[in-house]
């Protein structure tokens, strides 16, 4: 079994390499791992947008509008979205302004 190596265990002459990675190399990594899940896809639309509604989001998506309520509400729960409401039935979804740097990188 493999062990990690800790920086005590390093004499003082050798350091620890740190690689260099730009933010789109991580976001790449990540796209790649994640490109087929849905909250993804959402958190890279609603990136792109000031908002929108739940039939747009749901056809760039490629999901039904009915399947993507409930991820829409569970980004909405944990503050990824905020959701605005318009007339009586429709509402407005919006990356939250805490992940506005998000806008930047996706």
């Amino acid at each position: 079994m493999l062990k990690p190596t800790s920086e005590m265990n390093l004499s003082h002459t050798q350091k620890i390499q740190q690689p260099q990675v730009t933010a789109p190399e991580v976001l790449s990594f990540f796209e790649t791992i994640f490109r087929n899940d849905i909250r993804f896809r959402i958190i890279i639309i609603l990136s792109n947008r000031e908002g929108a509604g739940l039939r747009e989001i749901a056809r760039n998506a490629g999901i039904t509008h009915k399947n993507l309520l409930k991820y829409m509400e569970t980004l909405a729960e944990k503050q990824i979205v905020d959701v605005y409401p318009v007339g009586i039935k429709n509402k407005v979804y919006k990356l939250s302004t805490k992940y506005d740097y998000m806008r930047h990188f996706l």
